[in-house]
């Protein structure tokens, strides 16, 4: 089960599933590419680990990398309880712009 967590303006979004047996949680972002097909990625919690990374920039993981680390508790929280949704929460959407202001604007909403 893959339960939704962040969306952004470029439509790209941040999914994470339950938690599994072993205590990890699957984090997926996928964002629409101009061609009809997707940009993707996957990286599994609490390790880390990245994988099957298609058609984003070292930039653009560096965003995502940053995001996943500061937002990772909350994932891992949710995922062992039916996801943000279930909690009474709504997704989360902000601006398109993936800079300094982007990254703090995140965290700013994650941690209040």
């Amino acid at each position: 089960m893959m339960y939704p967590y962040l969306t952004l303006n470029d439509q790209t979004e941040i999914t994470h599933s339950e938690m599994k047996e072993d205590g990890s949680v699957k984090v997926y972002i996928e964002t629409p590419d101009e061609n009809g097909g997707f940009h993707s990625a996957v990286c599994w919690l609490p390790e880390y680990r990245w994988e099957n990374i298609q058609g984003y920039t070292e930039e653009e993981m560096s965003f995502f990398r940053d995001l996943v680390r500061n937002n990772a508790h909350l994932m891992l929280e949710f995922s062992q309880d039916g996801g943000v949704l279930r909690n009474g929460g709504t997704t989360l959407s902000v601006p398109q712009d993936r800079g300094m202001y982007h990254r703090l604007f995140i965290q700013s909403v994650v941690y209040r």
